[in-house]
């Protein structure tokens, strides 16, 4: 009997740009990862640098595969927003408090009741730098669902206009 033959055929363009698109995913999310605390450093590194699956990861934590699972999704949603970029390119220039606010809510993921408890602030002072944050990013073009134009490369065939604005 005749040994099986593989061919190796290119990949279609589709599948190229795809592992293209999901390896520049990785890389920004692995540079991201060093303005986060040890634990979710660790995580979010296992997963897009290490390529470790979620089940994986559970059983060496000895936590639930959907707990996991949840974790990563979480992380990676906070850690690729855009809050998180401009907290993590501004907050040099920022003033104590919004500074220690982006950091708490934006940049560890606590809620606003948890940030204020911890900063020492009351609610409503949390949720008003927290809410200039969001402005700020809202106002640079970056809200939610488009990329934070500070972190990321240039777009093939030039810029692309903010949604809304004819190119």
């Amino acid at each position: 009997m005749e040994p099986i033959r593989t061919v190796n055929r290119p990949l279609p363009a589709a599948a190229t740009l795809r592992r293209a698109s999901a390896r520049a995913f990785a890389e920004r999310a692995t540079q991201r990862a060093n303005h986060l605390d040890e634990p979710e450093r660790q995580l979010l590194l296992a997963v897009c640098q290490r390529g470790q699956k979620a089940t994986e990861i559970a059983a060496l934590v000895g936590e639930n595969v959907r707990r996991t699972r949840r974790r990563i999704r979480n992380l990676l949603r906070r850690v690729m927003s855009p809050e998180f970029a401009l907290v993590v390119a501004q907050r040099d220039v920022w003033g104590a408090t919004m500074r220690a606010v982006g950091d708490a809510c934006i940049v560890r993921g606590h809620s606003l009741n948890r940030a204020a408890a911890t900063l020492g602030l009351s609610y409503h002072a949390v949720r008003r730098q927290r809410d200039a944050i969001v402005a700020m990013t809202n106002a640079a073009g970056r809200g939610r669902g488009q990329a934070p134009r500070a972190l990321c490369g240039p777009v093939a065939g030039g810029v692309r206009a903010p949604h809304g604005v004819a190119a």
